[in-house]
């Protein structure tokens, strides 16, 4: 299955808009990384800045808050992409229903 099949099909199954995240994430601030083996979009945000989906043009971030990413290596594509280093790096797990976990940038960026 390629990346965006896989991301319209798990968007159905958690009853989410793909089509609403990519517009936002691509027009409000944030970065849509599309390519033929994966699919990611994330922002940069405040780690003490609340729910990091709710932040849009955050001041002064001190993270980038991966949204979304499917294919492979798709986080460490996205790692490679975005546009300037902040010190930290999260994501969830959406579909174990877990808050976002925060990251050592350079840490993941070595490990990529």
């Amino acid at each position: 299955m390629k990346p965006f099949e896989e991301a319209l099909a798990f968007y159905a199954k958690t009853g989410d808009n793909l089509m609403k995240d990519i517009a936002a994430y691509s027009t409000l601030g944030g970065y849509v990384f599309i390519t033929p083996h994966s699919l990611m979009f994330g922002k940069a945000v405040r780690t003490d800045g609340g729910n990091p989906d709710e932040q849009w043009g955050a001041v002064a971030p001190d993270a980038w808050y991966v949204r979304f990413a499917v294919g492979k290596d798709a986080v460490s594509e996205f790692i490679g992409r975005i546009p300037y280093p902040l010190p930290k790096v999260g994501w969830s797990r959406i579909s174990k229903d877990r808050p976002v976990k925060w990251f050592d940038f350079k840490r993941v960026q070595r490990r990529k």
